[in-house]
């Protein structure tokens, strides 16, 4: 029984609420009751009648033996009789609704095997095999192939299980010793005298190294007191300079500093650091050493380094045929524990100059003999290089990116599309990324790059986010080229 507000002193709250008020609706305007793709019946219904509105237009004989002849030539195992009419109107071949030639119908129809929630955007076979038992057309595999390729969710969100890593490229053989070198900092060591990390430096023709102990925390003008004191002063100024991104080596400063000596820098791609592979090895080669003569606090690392560098020295490195010393001074040193006898010299000065210009020369041919049999077996499973023209849209790996999104592990697989810029060297490509990540190196290899596929039919990916109304901004980059480590020397 309806009693007026005016005189309902104890009506309760549901009596009271303001959506029973037809004078007061505005609030609820836009509101969501239930998600659209719980009403799986009505947009079924919805389509079913789409499907026989354009598939009435095969009930005239003109246009059935049209479809005929589509069977024919499409189908090497169609045959006369294929085509039915049956009591609804509709041609069936073997059973199946034949759809015409018509791309919207087409569109809709593997739409609605691929993008509902139902669905579940399958690949081409599974949404194939799907779509066939109940409808046929010309060139349906093709059609579902492009619509699957062409889907912005899938190119988004789908692992790419392809073979994607491009072809080695070594770096150019030096001419002389220190001539070009490459750069890594260790970090997440012991504290130890105020010190948790590891600068080395490696010569990219002897294989020579030095290891300086340093702080996480080392800036631009720290890096340029080691450059100076343990590079220039003992072997003078190099060519270039291989490092990662980390911001000691990439700042203003820096890149100042080397334009001014001549010296080329060459940082790392983003989130590719093989510019140089070499220090994999070099920093193993460390670990190993420190961890068998660490002391039980872990606190004697820094005193071990020039003694790690000494016995790395000494050994003689596979791709040279020469250890660093001999390549370095032209003999081997004297450690006390030789024999008594001790190699003879090598002469005259003019014979030392042949000598060390000759085991320079025979160290050369080594290691280009040794970088063409790592090129060879590198390139075994790899793919050919892809190539990209300015103009280009690609999608780049998002594993290193975090976008804000409650979890990585549910996040988006790539990023983008972007634009392509212009190629800036071996298999890097420079984007055009949005002002809102600047933040990012702007140059990719290849290998975190995938071609973006245009949408295959009208309407395609309509209502999916592309990058133009992508406002998500990255957070943070969770990946670097410095080596962390959780215990001594546990390289990552």
């Amino acid at each position: 029984m309806h009693i007026p507000g005016k005189i309902n002193g104890r009506a309760d709250g549901l009596s009271r609420q303001g959506g029973h008020n037809d004078d007061n609706k505005s609030h609820l305007e836009g509101q969501t009751i239930l998600k659209d793709y719980l009403f799986t019946k009505d947009s079924t219904e919805r389509l079913r009648s789409s499907f026989y509105t354009l598939t009435h237009r095969i009930t005239n004989k003109e246009v059935k033996e049209r479809v005929k002849v589509e069977a024919t030539l499409y189908d090497k195992e169609a045959v006369e009789g294929s085509v039915e009419m049956a009591e609804d109107s509709l041609c069936y071949r073997r059973g199946k609704l034949i759809i015409p030639r018509d791309e919207e119908l087409i569109r809709k129809i593997i739409s609605s095997f691929h993008d509902t929630v139902s669905a579940g955007h399958p690949g081409t076979e599974n949404m194939y095999m799907a779509i066939h038992r109940s409808y046929w057309w010309p060139k349906m595999c093709n059609d579902i192939q492009q619509y699957v390729k062409a889907c912005i969710k899938c190119q988004r969100a789908k692992p790419d299980c392809s073979k994607r890593a491009a072809p080695l490229n070594p770096n150019p053989t030096p001419a002389h010793n220190w001539e070009n070198i490459s750069i890594n900092m260790i970090t997440g060591l012991p504290t130890s005298k105020g010190q948790d990390a590891i600068i080395v430096v490696v010569d990219m023709k002897s294989k020579d190294y030095i290891a300086v102990p340093t702080t996480t925390k080392l800036t631009s003008e720290g890096w340029v007191n080691i450059f100076v004191d343990k590079i220039y002063a003992q072997h003078g100024l190099p060519k270039k300079v291989f490092s990662d991104r980390g911001p000691q080596f990439v700042s203003e400063f820096i890149k100042d500093i080397y334009h001014r000596l001549g010296i080329e820098g060459n940082p790392s791609t983003a989130f590719h650091p093989q510019t140089d592979g070499q220090m994999e090895h070099m920093n193993q080669e460390l670990e190993v050493y420190l961890r068998l003569f660490i002391n039980d606090t872990h606190t004697n690392w820094p005193d071990l380094l020039p003694l790690v560098a000494f016995a790395y020295k000494c050994h003689v490195h596979s791709s040279t045929g020469y250890s660093p010393f001999y390549l370095t001074h032209g003999y081997h040193p004297f450690t006390g524990v030789e024999a008594s006898e001790l190699e003879e010299g090598v002469g005259t000065t003019k014979d030392w100059v042949e000598h060390m210009h000759t085991i320079s020369q025979t160290a050369s041919k080594n290691l280009e003999r040794a970088k063409l049999q790592m090129k060879e077996y590198y390139d075994r499973k790899r793919t050919d290089p892809k190539s990209y023209e300015p103009g280009d849209m690609v999608w780049v790996d998002g594993r290193n990116i975090n976008m804000g999104n409650p979890t990585k592990k549910l996040d988006s697989k790539r990023y983008g599309p972007y634009k392509v810029m212009k190629k800036v060297g071996h298999g890097t490509y420079e984007l055009d990324l949005p002002a809102d990540m600047r933040g990012i190196y702007p140059v990719f290899n290849e290998v975190l790059l995938l071609p973006y596929t245009l949408p295959a039919f009208p309407n395609q990916n309509h209502n999916k986010r592309t990058e133009s109304n992508d406002t998500r901004r990255p957070l943070q980059i969770l990946e670097s080229r410095e080596v962390t480590q959780t215990k001594l020397c546990t390289h990552l």
